[in-house]
């Protein structure tokens, strides 16, 4: 499973096109990354967001429940990679044990929404 964590645009840089451009880099980088894999069938991206459905959904994504296991991903990932893994997971459940609880495909708090797309 690859995903993105987050693409912050500034501002007064918001709807030149700047978001739509690095969506795709970053959709060529992770279908080259399956393809050297040897994975062909079911690529995917995921993203979650409490803030751009709107625009996640311009760019081709669709919700979709959180995605469930890792599979062989996790053992291929180098050991920073996996450091970075683990902290981020740990900031996401702190931040549901204190602000929100998930329902669903969506958070009631913060609206927070699953998306994926085929690449």
């Amino acid at each position: 499973m690859l995903g993105v964590e987050s693409v912050i645009i500034s501002k007064e840089k918001r709807g030149t096109g700047l978001g739509r451009v690095l969506m795709k880099e970053a959709e060529n980088f992770a279908r080259e990354y399956y393809k050297s894999r040897g994975k062909t069938d079911e690529m995917f991206l995921y993203l979650y967001t409490n803030t751009a459905q709107q625009f996640y959904e311009k760019c081709g994504y669709e919700v979709c429940d959180p995605p469930q296991a890792f599979g062989n991903v996790v053992s291929n990932l180098s050991t920073g990679q996996l450091t970075g893994l683990a902290a981020m997971l740990q900031k996401k459940q702190q931040t549901n044990a204190t602000s929100f609880q998930h329902v669903g495909k969506k958070s009631e708090m913060w609206n927070e929404v699953w998306m994926r797309k085929s690449i």
